[in-house]
């Protein structure tokens, strides 16, 4: 069994929501050395099961990254607990492409959102750091997004200049990596698990 928290957030300057970080801990566990940073394209639906959620842009991020609360996780978290348990790790964090927190990414204006709704923006590279200082490992999982492609190749050249090992299941052009739930691969945990030494 796992435990998930979130930390969520409500950009003064748009209606549209956001999910910074989700933490993902083994049941019984305290929260301790990350096994793995993945990295996803928008954080979808996933919702607090609390009703607070501070009123902030980036320049507060770090206060609100302080108040991680249990949420309601969903599909796409699930195969992620699965591959934990294939490789008994404990703790794993989950950073995105975008925060907007969207079912139908496609249906947001990407566009008119904040730039600092992406961790990848220059001015949140502190933040995206402190994340990836950590990592010992990075799997990248954001799948295809018209929207987010311009962000995907931000992420590709920091990606490259880490001295840290990453993971994915990319595409053909090597350049997007297959989302957990692509109907296409087989079971994403079992193939993650075999790139995965």
């Amino acid at each position: 069994m796992f435990k998930f928290f979130g930390s969520f957030y409500a950009h003064p300057m748009t209606p549209e929501k956001f999910r910074r970080s989700l933490s993902i801990v083994r049941e019984g566990m305290e929260v301790q050395r990350l096994d793995a940073l993945v990295i996803m394209m928008n954080p979808g639906g996933s919702t607090p099961l609390c009703d607070h959620i501070p009123k902030c842009s980036a320049s507060c991020l770090d206060e609100a990254s302080d108040l991680p609360v249990p949420t309601d996780p969903d599909k796409t978290q699930h195969r992620i607990t699965a591959l934990m348990k294939l490789k008994n790790w404990n703790h794993v964090r989950v950073i995105n492409l975008s925060d907007v927190r969207a079912k139908k990414l496609h249906l947001v204006k990407v566009v008119d959102l904040p730039d600092d709704h992406s961790m990848f923006a220059p001015s949140r590279a502190a933040e995206l750091d402190s994340e990836l200082s950590k990592a010992p490992l990075v799997i990248c999982a954001w799948g295809k997004s018209s929207e987010l492609a311009h962000i995907a190749r931000l992420a590709m050249v920091r990606l490259d200049s880490l001295d840290i090992p990453i993971y994915g299941i990319a595409n053909a052009a090597k350049t997007d990596y297959y989302h957990p739930l692509y109907p296409g691969l087989g079971y994403w945990p079992n193939e993650m698990a075999k790139l995965i030494p």
